[in-house]
């Protein structure tokens, strides 16, 4: 995921969140309401953003080794 991620700007909509992780936006709606997924900027009422590097480091976080015991 490391190249391209470049081509996204510092600042994400949903859909470029979306885009960039390979996930849904209506996963990621889903998760904000839930009280999951990646930290976000809520600028307005329904203006949400997320911060590239956040989004970066959230998904890296949970990467699962197979094999390394559960």
């Amino acid at each position: 995921m490391d190249s391209g991620t470049e081509l996204f700007p510092p600042i994400l909509t949903t859909k470029q969140a979306a885009a960039m992780t390979g996930m849904s936006e209506a996963w990621f709606t889903d998760a904000r309401y839930y009280g999951k997924g990646p930290p976000y900027l809520r600028i307005a009422r329904k203006a949400v953003r997320y911060d590239r590097e956040v989004v970066l480091t959230w998904f890296r976080a949970r990467t699962v080794t197979p094999g390394a015991g559960v």
